[in-house]
């Protein structure tokens, strides 16, 4: 799933994926390989996200 510039118009599967995004009311997580730290800042510029690092929340337990 693109993230950043979903085609929604044309792509059914994105489409289906932003709603359920979108209608997540408590909590929503989403898995992604290491973003690039551009990425991690068009990610919270665009969304209102709550970004952590498993790699470094495992460490701490």
């Amino acid at each position: 799933m693109r993230v950043i510039n979903p085609n929604l118009a044309q792509d059914e599967e994105q489409r289906i994926y932003y709603v359920g995004i979108s209608r997540a009311i408590n909590r929503l997580f989403i898995v992604t390989p290491k973003l690039s730290k551009a990425n991690r800042e068009i990610i919270k510029s665009k969304f209102n996200f709550k970004m952590i690092d498993l790699k470094k929340e495992l460490q701490i337990i």
